[in-house]
């Protein structure tokens, strides 16, 4: 079981912390208790979000898709009298952290009204992108996807940084370098092959 606690954002502009239900929510203006915290297998589903002071200014759900596990669906709503203070873009920047943390999980869905340009403009500057050929009475689908890992260029470069040391040790620093390369040019390959892999299943 893991311990999900209360969630800092970067910019510090807001706290998450994970509520059991959505009606454990408090109203919008409300003091959010700094302890707050749920143990659960996976993802909380419903997420206060407070502003200044701990005051409860939205609320967000996740909803990891029962079909296929990889896959999350995020929303969230501003309360009144909070809009445009920055919380949409906190609140996703920080929820997609959260996920792409959990292994096996690798896209994330939100919906948005097309005429909220917003949230539109939040969701585009966090990375997420709008579907082509999902847009249905007038909400789009934006995805963001779970970044590769780009474990072949980080080996090779491992590799060249062992093999010039082996090689200075021996004497044949180039022949280290090659043959640090190439065993990390190898070992890239094959953990990139498998994260491939993962993500197609």
């Amino acid at each position: 079981m893991k311990k999900y606690t209360k969630v800092t954002s970067k910019s510090k502009l807001i706290a998450l912390v994970p509520a059991e239900r959505e009606s454990d929510i408090p109203e919008a203006g409300t003091k959010v208790p700094a302890d707050g915290f749920v143990m659960s297998d996976d993802i909380p589903r419903s997420w206060a979000v407070c502003g200044e002071d701990s005051l409860c200014v939205a609320f967000a759900r996740v909803e990891v898709s029962k079909s296929d596990r990889r896959d999350v669906t995020v929303e969230y709503t501003i309360y009144d009298g909070y809009e445009g203070c920055g919380y949409a873009a906190d609140i996703l920047s920080t929820l997609s952290e959260i996920i792409f943390s959990e292994s096996g999980k690798y896209t994330i869905y939100s919906p948005v009204d097309a005429e909220n340009e917003a949230s539109v403009i939040a969701h585009e500057s966090c990375g997420f992108y709008a579907k082509e050929g999902e847009e249905h009475d007038g909400v789009i689908l934006y995805v963001r996807e779970r970044p590769a890992s780009a474990y072949t260029p980080t080996l090779m470069c491992l590799g060249i940084a062992v093999g010039m040391a082996a090689g200075l040790a021996v004497g044949h620093m180039s022949y280290g370098m090659c043959v640090g390369m190439i065993l990390g040019a190898v070992g890239g390959v094959i953990l990139d092959g498998r994260e491939r892999k993962r993500r197609k299943k």
